[in-house]
């Protein structure tokens, strides 16, 4: 009642596909912007931050999420860096904000 495998491989990777990374499943929308900006993804984020086009911080949001929107009713027009920072790493998208 013995069973004897021929050509046995064990395959040390991961399970997972080195190619993966949720964060590429994140969606910003709508690009462009009026008043809201959501951000939606299937894994959780800890935090969203937005940039002005010349760097400068202006808003941090930081929790657990996989849904957020951002009032952008007062920022003016132009271009804004948003990071979407998770524990798999951060992405980061150009919005442009139009009153």
């Amino acid at each position: 009642d013995n069973a004897f495998l021929d050509d046995l491989s064990v395959n040390q990777n991961s399970l997972s596909s080195p190619n993966f990374n949720p964060l590429n499943g994140l969606k910003v929308y709508p690009n462009p912007a009026n008043k809201i900006l959501n951000i939606k993804s299937d894994y959780l984020f800890n935090s969203v931050k937005v940039y002005s086009i010349s760097g400068q911080q202006l808003q941090e949001l930081s929790g657990q999420f996989y849904n957020q929107t951002l009032d952008m009713s007062n920022y003016s027009s132009g271009f804004y860096f948003i990071k979407v920072i998770s524990e798999y790493g951060s992405k980061t998208f150009k919005i442009f904000k139009r009153d």
